[in-house]
């Protein structure tokens, strides 16, 4: 496997041994960790700078809540993939982060191998719409440079016809005419 095909994660928890806990959770799903964030604030920052596959965002947080975090994440950048962790179920917290734009939620009390499982079926996810996106990446280039190729072509064949329609070309034209009609006359007369 390609390391540009290793999913990589963020990490947000304002707990230093929660953070420690997911990293190593992390490298056993065979994933790579690219940050960690203590706040919401940081997340966005985080986010923005590194762009990973996958978000594991805890809830409860100061400064900016998990939550609130979430919300202004997915509005700047809608393809963001982020499960959401919490110490405690409240059905409408969980349902707040489905409307949000999570996708998915899980207890930090859920065993570490349904955490792996569930990070695995998300990275797997966001690796097929990268799969399927490429083809369409390399597609468009081709479709550009096709016309731009013909309109330089009639660029430079436009120039030429007003050049040639132009007036100071007609009199040239004309005179060699004249010169062709001259000798012929002068031929005929010999």
């Amino acid at each position: 496997m390609k390391e540009t095909d290793i999913p990589t994660v963020l990490i947000v928890d304002d707990e230093a041994n929660i953070r420690f806990l997911l990293k190593m959770v992390i490298e056993r799903a065979g994933m790579k960790l690219v940050g960690m964030a203590a706040t919401g604030a940081a997340a966005i920052t985080y986010y923005r700078r590194y762009k990973p596959d996958l978000v594991l965002m805890d809830i409860d947080m100061p400064m900016k809540s998990g939550l609130d975090a979430l919300a202004e994440l997915i509005d700047a950048h809608p393809e963001a993939k982020v499960i959401m962790m919490s110490a405690y179920v409240d059905e409408e917290v969980v349902k707040k982060c489905f409307k949000l734009g999570a996708v998915n939620f899980i207890l930090k009390v859920t065993p570490i191998e349904q955490i792996q499982k569930i990070m695995q079926e998300v990275a797997h996810t966001v690796r097929i719409q990268k799969e399927t996106e490429k083809p369409e990446e390399f597609e468009e280039p081709d479709e550009q440079d096709e016309p731009e190729e013909p309109e330089k072509e009639e660029e430079s064949e436009k120039p030429d016809e007003p050049e040639e329609a132009a007036e100071p070309e007609k009199p040239e034209e004309s005179a060699k005419p004249d010169e062709s009609e001259k000798p012929k006359e002068s031929g005929e007369t010999t």
